[in-house]
């Protein structure tokens, strides 16, 4: 039997009346050891030699059950055990009289605060034992059943546990804590065994002045103390087999079901550790419950009766070892979680993947109603490709993860994932029928094109959306897909066919001084200077506005004007590089893309190549692309040899991507190879292997660009590599001949990232 134990998560804060019955508990305490020490006036009172004789061994008793209870479940039941043991002693000792009970009124608290070190509520714990003890002492004074001072004794005690169990609940009801045990049945065996074993010492000191030997009664009480050992020691076993039944029964149903796992925890704890009662909550308990996590965020919490003892070191680590199934079942169930959601989830768009989104979508069409119509979408970013490289990857991937948020918070109706790249496909049950699924993918059409922001700017998309319904059961799923996808290339081809204008007109537009350049820096990534600019075509046409440059070049290519196109390019590029390398005093370089197909000695672009090499002290590079897999051919290394003795750089572009192949390095001796920047985005392969492309270019003397760099990790990636050349929109993007003006003018050709209007521009007139 205990004090009250402090309950702070159920009562924060202390009623008046809490206070009220603190004061009066310490005020009576304090006011019967002061009476107590008023009877000393006439002298300190004798203690004749047979009192002290039963002192010695009562004091051994009470040391050996201090050391016993202290590492032992009965440690909070101590101090009032020893209250009890010492105010009996005080009646055996002065039978006459309570003039030894302010000592032991004084020994109360440091008990307390040898075993109870550092709880809170020390004070009231010990006023309520003093209270009792003074009960006990003063009440029986009157009291004289015979037999003295044994009788005394007996009842000494009973009205001890009586005033204490009395002023426990009173304490507990003007402190607002509502509890219904009070005496524990632990506690209660523990308080008549002492005072069985002090009544068994009193009688054997008894016998001893009567004439018995020492050794008998020496013998008597040791055997009661064996008893109390074998009963412990069975006591223990008992629990320890209890336990160890448990913990194999939570080990044999482990893994334990995680919406199961409170439930199990709390019967397996009630069924191992003495408890109040058991909740879950978000926060812990107070410092007088027993609080286990069982998973982020969540605890087990155990309460006890104020009258109760507190929680043993074993009891806590029991409880955390079966907390720890709870959090290990929750544990996996959260790795699964995320295993299925990384095998059903893009991690770009959040949406699903196809693979899953196809098994939902034959799923549907096994399982749907009787007329039930079924709806499949094909979803295709128009101009997508051109995107990436006007803005850069990392923008793209920004308008693909918002699109990607906007489709998954549609509509319910809807199921959506990522085909690939930039296209999606979608799910949609129950579609009335044609009208309302065009009406429905003009929403998505418009979804879409809203703009994204990115930044400080404003990102546009657009998209053309093909559907297919399914009315009949029977429809196969593939079938169905295909249709979907059919109708997106139709649509596409005829958008097309309306929003592009003819070759004709595109080339006839280029020639008339159509052609616009766009400078993208080269920067040197040993020095981090401009070391001059790659020459990319841009060019409108009337109402069309800007077209994408692979069409430009593709329509020109078909009318055989791409040498012409390529010209009226350069000049622009050439005279610009130019007139910067005389301003800087330095020699600039200037890059110009060129088709395989144009190596021709016949044509018009050797000769005009020749001629502005002659003429300009700016470097010319033509870039030669590796994409189309084009055979590299003789006559192709003869007008390579003709430019080359002329100054022009000949330098092999975007190896690494479509279809390069490493037997392109050996035609000939390049003065530079660009890497793409694909090998950036593959993992941590992608940058072993630009180390290793690096390296071995290294070694054929052959200088490389790395493109494509958008971030300062993928700078800082090409620049360990050992690449001594980069390009991407973090060094700096497409931009007008105005801004190469600003540039050489400042003087200052430290690159930084770009910011210029020809993005603006774009950003505002690019779908």
């Amino acid at each position: 039997m205990t004090a009250p134990a402090h309950q702070p998560n159920s009562r924060p804060t202390t009623p008046l009346a809490g206070h009220v019955m603190d004061a009066i508990l310490l005020a009576g305490a304090i006011s019967a050891v002061v009476f107590g020490f008023s009877r000393w006036r006439s002298g300190v009172p004798e203690i004749d030699a047979q009192a002290l004789g039963f002192a010695v061994p009562v004091l051994l008793v009470l040391g050996a059950g201090a050391l016993i209870t202290v590492r032992n479940p009965l440690r909070n039941e101590l101090p009032s055990i020893l209250g009890a043991l010492l105010a009996v002693s005080v009646i055996v000792l002065d039978p006459d009289g309570p003039s030894l009970f302010p000592v032991w009124a004084l020994l109360v608290p440091v008990v307390y605060l040898l075993v109870r070190r550092g709880d809170p509520l020390i004070l009231p714990r010990a006023a309520i034992t003093v209270w009792a003890g003074t009960a006990m002492v003063w009440a029986n004074e009157p009291v004289d059943l015979g037999s003295s001072p044994y009788a005394q004794a007996f009842m000494g005690v009973a009205l001890y546990v009586a005033v204490v169990l009395l002023l426990i609940h009173l304490w507990d009801r003007t402190h607002g804590i509502r509890t219904t045990r009070r005496l524990t049945p632990r506690a209660a065996v523990v308080a008549v065994v002492c005072v069985m074993y002090v009544a068994l010492v009193i009688i054997a000191l008894n016998l001893v002045a009567d004439g018995r030997s020492w050794a008998d009664a020496a013998a008597m009480t040791l055997i009661f103390l064996l008893a109390l050992a074998l009963a412990w020691v069975a006591g223990q076993f008992q629990r320890a087999t209890a336990t160890t039944a448990v913990l194999l029964e939570a080990t044999r149903r482990s893994p334990w079901p995680v919406d199961e796992a409170e439930g199990i925890l709390a019967d397996l704890l009630a069924r191992t550790i003495r408890t109040g009662n058991i909740t879950f909550q978000d926060a812990p308990g107070g410092e007088d419950t027993l609080s286990v996590p069982v998973r982020p965020g969540r605890h087990v919490v155990i309460r006890r009766s104020s009258a109760d003892q507190m929680f043993t070191r074993e009891e806590r680590a029991l409880a955390a070892g079966m907390a720890s199934f709870a959090y290990t079942a929750y544990l996996q169930d959260e790795r699964e979680a995320k295993l299925v959601a990384e095998a059903t989830t893009d991690d770009l768009t959040g949406l699903l993947v196809y693979s899953y989104w196809r098994a939902e979508l034959a799923q549907a069409m096994a399982r749907r109603r009787a007329g039930e119509h079924i709806a499949v979408v094909f979803i295709d970013l128009d101009h997508f490709k051109q995107f990436n490289e006007d803005y850069g990857h990392l923008a793209g991937d920004t308008v693909l993860a918002a699109i990607g948020r906007r489709l998954h918070s549609h509509s319910r109706q809807w199921r959506f994932a990522r085909f690939g790249g930039d296209e999606f496909v979608g799910l949609g049950r129950e579609v009335p029928g044609r009208a309302e699924l065009d009406r429905q993918c003009a929403e998505l059409t418009h979804l879409i094109s809203e703009p994204i922001s990115s930044g400080s700017e404003q990102l546009l998309a657009s998209a053309t959306v093909g559907r297919a319904m399914s009315t009949d059961p029977k429809d196969d799923v593939e079938a169905l897909i295909g249709v979907a996808d059919d109708d997106l290339r139709r649509r596409k081809r005829l958008r097309e066919r309306q929003e592009a204008p003819a070759d004709e007109e595109i080339v006839r537009s280029l020639l008339a001084g159509g052609v616009d350049v766009a400078y993208q820096p080269i920067v040197d990534l040993r020095t981090d200077e401009v070391t001059g600019w790659e020459a990319l075509l841009r060019g409108s046409v009337g109402e069309y506005g800007p077209l994408e440059p692979i069409d430009l070049v593709a329509a020109a290519a078909r009318l055989n004007a791409l040498d012409a196109v390529t010209r009226s390019l350069g000049e622009q590029a050439i005279d610009l590089v130019e007139e910067a390398s005389r301003r800087l005093d330095r020699r600039m370089t200037v890059a110009i893309n060129v088709e395989h197909h144009q190596l021709r000695s016949d044509g018009d672009l050797l000769p005009w190549l020749i001629a502005r090499a002659d003429r300009v002290s700016c470097l010319i590079a033509v870039q030669l692309t590796e994409r189309g897999g084009e055979p590299w051919t003789s006559t192709y290394t003869e007008v390579a040899d003709t430019l080359s003795r002329h100054g022009v750089k000949i330098v092999l572009d975007d190896f690494g991507s479509g279809f390069s192949r490493l037997n392109s390095l050996a035609t000939r001796q390049w003065d530079g190879v660009t890497l793409s920047r694909s090998l950036m985005v593959h993992g941590v392969r992608g940058p072993q292997l630009l180390r290793n492309l690096t390296a071995m270019l290294h070694d054929l003397g052959v200088p490389v660009t790395v493109e494509g760099l958008e971030t300062a990790h993928q700078v800082d990636i090409a620049r360990s590599a050992g690449a001594q050349f980069g390009q991407g929109i973090h060094l700096g993007g497409p931009a007008p001949a105005e801004s190469v003006h600003r540039l050489v003018a400042g003087g200052n050709l430290h690159w930084q990232p770009s910011t210029n209007s020809w993005h603006a521009r774009r950003n505002r007139g690019d779908g």
